[in-house]
């Protein structure tokens, strides 16, 4: 005989603990066309110790013998009763190439972003291109434990270390966005003009954190709500096809971003020391 009342009660538990929702953020991925791998083990890159990221997911092709992949960490959260928090502001905008450059990428392909850098129609994609008020930091609500910031931590160390994996493949020109998906509010909190500090209720946002996990000067993370996953899907389809169709040209932008490097290089050091000390 079936305890329907205790099958009940293992469901509610499942839905607490936010496993429907990653089956969830798979499929939708999967259906836009991207290849999971649901709750994929990493060693974190501070302790060493397994870690889990709920969902992987990836596009990729080959181009003349180096495979080009877009990936996507993706940690999913449920909190329905404790809204997150985004802090956000217009003053710490980061220059158009640099939104671009600093993101998680093999060294392959950190080399193939810094080549597409200065260019408009990349620095335009909608999953380079930062908001106009993006945030410098996050928090939950009314207490409890910061799922929040541990959330977000999670999927940029999940980024880091697939990268950090990669780089041994000499082939792989992989770049990895750090995403968080969250079932609940969330809102962004910032300063208005006339200096009170005002609350408003949004569908997504971006983190730029001045902390280096990914191995940039910034860590750039995606938030979105589950209700506005799908608009989130149709930018990443539209980032990725974008960032596989420009690899075409692969060699000659690489080529670009090692001109550009030799040349900062270059005046690095032809630039005059200060006297005295």
């Amino acid at each position: 005989m079936i305890d329907e009342a205790f099958q009940e009660k293992v469901a509610e538990w499942l839905r607490s603990e936010g496993y429907p929702l990653e089956m969830q953020v798979a499929t939708a991925f999967r259906k836009s066309g991207f290849q999971t791998i649901q709750s994929e083990f990493y060693d974190d890159p501070d302790t060493g110790k397994p870690r889990e990221v709920d969902v992987d997911a990836s596009v990729q092709r080959e181009i003349a013998g180096t495979l080009v992949r877009v990936s996507f960490s993706v940690e999913c959260k449920v909190s329905r009763d404790k809204p997150w928090v985004l802090f956000t502001t217009g003053d710490t905008l980061l220059a158009e190439p640099a939104t671009v450059a600093q993101r998680a990428g093999t060294p392959l392909g950190q080399r193939f972003l810094y080549g597409l850098a200065r260019q408009k129609a990349i620095q335009r994609l909608p999953l380079l291109a930062l908001p106009p008020r993006p945030s410098y930091g996050l928090t939950q609500a009314f207490g409890g434990a910061d799922r929040a910031y541990e959330a977000a931590m999670g999927a940029a160390k999940a980024a880091a270390a697939s990268v950090r994996e990669g780089a041994s493949w000499h082939g792989l020109c992989e770049i990895v966005f750090p995403l968080v998906v969250l079932d609940g509010r969330l809102f962004e909190a910032f300063l208005a003009e006339d200096g009170s500090a005002e609350t408003r209720e949004t569908a997504s946002g971006t983190l730029v954190w001045r902390q280096q996990i990914v191995g940039m000067p910034h860590t750039i993370v995606a938030i979105t709500t589950l209700a506005d996953l799908d608009t989130f899907l149709r930018q990443a389809v539209e980032t990725a096809d974008a960032l596989l169709k420009a690899a075409d040209d692969l060699p000659t932008i690489l080529r670009r971003a090692d001109e550009t490097a030799r040349r900062i290089a270059s005046k690095a050091r032809r630039r005059p020391r200060l006297a005295g000390g």
